[in-house]
């Protein structure tokens, strides 16, 4: 049985890992055209050593080396934009987290306002013989990570509204994306069998189709939400941009890339970020409070670890990170022991 001890790692300090993994920093790739890159700035990204004749840069993509090890040490060497050979085709890979810093200010704001409502609930369910009150926390960190998530890349907020609509489109939103990530991690029969397609065994393509075709009205409309803004001549400021205002200033007037339309790449882009930040953002913290409360000594000395470098009279800020050190090991080690994936149809 697996134990849990933050200090049993022996890469403590290899690197920042922040208490809310992805509320803090949401790193995402993105891919633009290599003809409209060049056509916007006259200059060719520097073209990432290593390619293979005919097949490119394929084999150092599948080596041994993690994914985001082998982009991060291209980034190092060649800076955050650079070209990739995939088969016979040519990707310019942006690799930044600078629109993420821009936003910081979401992040505070979002955690900020979701404690201070949490704070309320509790003055107004509190009673008088107990000072307690129950708390949902999948629910709360699932409805405090989606709104912070939305604001990056939409401006959108769904919940702590104060509005019924809202916090039901915000549910809607929720659920379709947890299901998403459960048809993500079931085993189709299909793609193992040729020739059975039709006979959707399980029904999944069909729960697939509309699962899809629901989370595809919600980008539709917040899409449109930014066009409408932009034809009538609304100017957003450069730090206040969300993903889609950028995306959108990028690919304006843009031809078909590789046979797909502009609103079609914004909108698969966005929810790619979603689907890689919302429910798994939402179980690692649930693991790491469930891991806490089940290991009250850990749970002390993250107290105290708090006490001593950042107080009790203030929130702990980004800047504080590197000094809760033991924090990044409970962090890390609730990574390892609980990794939030898809597993045999369970997330």
């Amino acid at each position: 049985m697996n134990k849990f001890d933050p200090l049993e790692m022996n890469f403590l300090n290899t690197a920042t890992v922040s208490l809310i993994p992805l509320l803090l920093a949401i790193p995402f790739f993105l891919f633009l055209c290599r003809s409209k890159l060049v056509t916007a700035t006259g200059k060719t990204p520097p073209v990432a050593a290593g390619a293979w004749p005919l097949i490119g840069h394929l084999p150092l993509l599948s080596r041994v080396k993690l994914p985001h090890i082998t982009f991060g040490a291209m980034a190092d060497k060649h800076g955050p934009l650079f070209t990739l050979k995939l088969g016979m085709q040519t990707t310019v890979v942006l690799l930044s987290n600078r629109r993420i810093q821009l936003l910081s200010h979401v992040r505070v704001s979002e955690i900020g306002a979701s404690i201070t409502e949490l704070y309320k609930n509790w003055d107004k369910k509190k009673n008088g013989s107990s000072s307690h009150f129950q708390v949902e926390l999948k629910q709360w960190f699932g409805e405090l990570t989606l709104n912070v998530v939305l604001r990056m890349i939409c401006g959108k907020r769904l919940f702590g509204m104060k509005s019924p609509e809202k916090d039901k489109e915000g549910r809607r939103c929720l659920s379709a994306i947890e299901e998403l990530m459960h048809l993500l991690g079931q085993f189709v029969p299909s793609d193992a069998i040729p020739g059975i397609g039709w006979l959707d065994l399980g029904a999944y393509e069909k729960a697939m189709k509309k699962t899809s075709k629901e989370l595809d009205c919600f980008l539709s409309e917040w899409l449109k939400e930014h066009k409408r803004k932009r034809a009538s001549g609304h100017e957003v400021a450069i730090e206040d941009r969300d993903f889609m205002d950028v995306m959108l200033s990028v690919l304006d007037d843009a031809e078909l890339l590789h046979g797909f339309d502009a609103d079609t790449i914004i909108k698969a882009t966005s929810l790619n970020i979603m689907i890689g930040s919302i429910d798994t953002t939402t179980v690692t913290l649930v693991w790491s409070m469930s891991l806490l409360l089940n290991n009250l000594n850990v749970l002390k000395k993250a107290q105290e670890e708090l006490d001593v470098h950042v107080g009790k009279d203030r929130f702990v800020r980004e800047s504080d990170l590197h000094k809760l050190i033991y924090i990044q090991a409970i962090t890390k080690e609730t990574l390892r022991l609980h990794p939030a994936s898809t597993s045999f149809g369970n997330p």
